[in-house]
């Protein structure tokens, strides 16, 4: 039997792969169920935040079909529920680590902007 090309295994694949996006989804919406924004629940709140870029990364697979970029967009969709499951092995210490890194993820942006000449509004630099 001749081995398939990439084209016809990925052809072959996407069933299943859509197959699981779909149960992922089902199961990232039954997970947050009853998960409301709380100030101090950082685990709550990364929950939330995943939930959102998992559910936008799986519909763009389920549309994107045999596109190219479907892989690299799945892939995101799977290190997002990895950082979730290691999360959750210390849910109130890393989804606190996660939580205040944001402000120094928005910090090196500014200076990025900076170095390029970009305009950065006086009230976005007075916050971070």
């Amino acid at each position: 039997m001749d081995p398939l090309t990439q084209d016809e295994a990925a052809t072959k694949a996407l069933p299943v792969v859509h197959d699981l996006m779909r149960e992922m989804l089902a199961r990232v919406d039954s997970a947050i169920k009853g998960i409301t924004f709380d100030v101090h629940d950082s685990f709550g709140l990364m929950l939330l935040c995943y939930n959102s870029r998992f559910t936008e990364h799986a519909t763009a697979v389920l549309q994107l079909q045999l596109h190219p970029d479907t892989e690299l967009v799945a892939r995101s969709a799977l290190e997002g529920t990895w950082q979730l499951q290691w999360a959750s092995e210390d849910a109130v210490a890393r989804a606190h680590r996660w939580r205040t890194f944001a402000p120094v993820r928005d910090w090196r942006l500014l200076q990025r902007h900076r170095e390029t000449g970009e305009a950065i509004s006086p009230r976005l630099e007075q916050v971070v």
